[in-house]
């Protein structure tokens, strides 16, 4: 075998990796996509189901932003000029369910980081731990450590 055909089997063997981390991207990005549109799909078929009753499809907009984030545990929020309403969420025990509902109708002023929500922002509290004791004493009764409000 020359030099030059050992550098051209290189070659090769260096792309078809490349098309192989390729295809494997494009794989994880389609399965994505198939999970999204089954969840818009179930969404859409609750609406149809309950026109005049928002509370179904508020808990499928929950139990599915759930599977599809891969998280712990979600809740859905709605606002009514500066309170926020809890709307639906996924359970995690009676205690930390209980404590969840405990917060609705607040004023915003009491969610602090989780106000700007009512305003399109997307935020995060990656360690409850370093919290404000309101948001390290939900986190523990619910049972998480980090939070993701969208």
């Amino acid at each position: 075998m020359t030099a030059q055909s050992v550098d051209a089997s290189v070659a090769l063997q260096q792309r078809v990796a490349e098309l192989e981390s390729e295809l494997a991207v494009a794989a994880r990005e389609l399965s994505e996509a198939q999970a999204r549109e089954t969840a818009t799909g179930v969404i859409l078929k609750v609406i149809a189901a309950s026109p005049a009753d928002a509370a179904p499809v508020f808990e499928a907009v929950a139990h599915a932003a759930n599977r599809l984030l891969g998280g712990f545990s979600t809740s859905v929020w709605h606002f009514e000029g500066d309170v926020a309403h809890l709307a639906a969420y996924t359970s995690t025990s009676p205690e930390g369910d209980a404590a969840l509902r405990g917060w609705s109708q607040r004023p915003l002023r009491e969610f602090h980081h989780v106000a700007g929500l009512s305003r399109g922002e997307i935020t995060q509290l990656a360690d409850t731990e370093q919290a404000s004791e309101a948001d390290r004493t939900l986190a523990r009764q619910r049972g998480f450590r980090a939070r993701l409000n969208v």
